[in-house]
């Protein structure tokens, strides 16, 4: 050992070097730990929201797409059984029926008779909701055969067994009952049970 230099110095400086050495250790596994931490939250927190767009695809019914379009006012093509499309915007869901503004009137989709539900070019995809908006129950498909029936409106009724050699029925609302309707064709009149009622639509002013 060189003179003048106290004996407990070099152990001293050694033990100093030691321990700024397991300083800088234990930052880096510091700083490891939490860059694992925050990647594990990462992927946690992906998983959950893939979960959670899962569990929205599963339980989407027709009346969250319904009732999503009329929130939206967007633009769509439905397709009832039988073929036929009726083209507008969803305005309002009943509780068995959609209403729709079209080009030329309104017309009215029974849910049961929903097919298809096509949705414009770059829509969003609907999702499933948590609380749906309450449809308006008291307003059914007899409620709005009977407003026609007493507007003596001229419709346009398709219906989901076929509609026969000329097409959708065609003719006056003369009436509405609790299940039939009476349209008023050029051959006479014609009772519709509501049951087979596929679409409904009507000019308006």
């Amino acid at each position: 050992m060189p003179e003048g230099v106290p004996q407990g110095s070099e152990s001293s400086e050694g033990s100093e070097g030691a321990a700024r050495s397991g300083a800088a250790s234990d930052d880096v596994d510091v700083d490891r730990w939490s860059a694992e931490l925050r990647a594990d939250a990462t992927i946690a927190e992906r998983a959950r929201v893939a979960a959670l767009r899962r569990q929205a695809t599963f339980d989407l019914t027709r009346r969250d797409v319904l009732v999503d379009l009329a929130e939206r006012a967007a633009p769509a093509r439905l397709v009832v059984a039988g073929g036929t499309r009726v083209e507008g915007t969803v305005v309002a869901l009943a509780a068995d029926h959609a209403e729709l503004r079209t080009a030329t009137g309104r017309a009215v989709v029974p849910l049961a008779t929903l097919a298809l539900v096509e949705l414009a070019p770059g829509a969003p995809p609907p999702t499933a909701r948590e609380e749906p908006r309450p449809p308006a129950a008291s307003r059914t498909l007899a409620v709005v055969v009977a407003e026609l029936a007493e507007a003596q409106a001229d419709a346009v009724v398709a219906v989901a067994l076929g509609a026969g050699p000329g097409g959708p029925l065609r003719g006056r609302v003369r009436a509405g009952g609790r299940d039939v309707l009476v349209l008023e064709g050029p051959s006479g009149p014609v009772v519709v049970a509501l049951e087979a009622v596929a679409a409904l639509w009507w000019t308006t002013g």
